[in-house]
């Protein structure tokens, strides 16, 4: 579980870095578009790198599992419709892949 909790916070430091916001506002309810993004992503990747639980998933930004399994449906909806979303996608897995080989955390 602890490698699970690293790589969870690899994710979401690099995610949210991305979409220029900071970590510390992951738990603020606010509906900024940027932040809501960085959320989303966050848990898509979460559940495609990690064996977290929608619900643990949903936890690391104060939500539940109904939010987190929405913002997975989401993000795969989008990135099979829409180029954007897609490029963000691909952007954000290898941003996250080399961060994770830096770090040694390969999976």
């Amino acid at each position: 579980m602890k490698e699970e909790m690293t790589i969870a916070t690899v994710i979401i430091q690099v995610v949210f870095s991305y979409f220029g916001v900071p970590v510390e506002l992951k738990d603020n309810p606010t509906r900024k578009r940027e932040k809501v993004m960085a959320c989303q992503f966050s848990m898509y990747f979460l559940r495609a790198y990690t064996q977290l639980s929608l619900a643990e998933a949903g936890a690391l930004f104060g939500r539940d599992h109904a939010t987190t399994l929405h913002s997975c449906r989401k993000l795969n909806f989008e990135i099979s419709k829409y180029n954007d979303t897609r490029r963000d996608a691909q952007s954000l897995e290898a941003k996250i892949n080399d961060k994770m080989r830096e770090l040694h955390l390969i999976i």
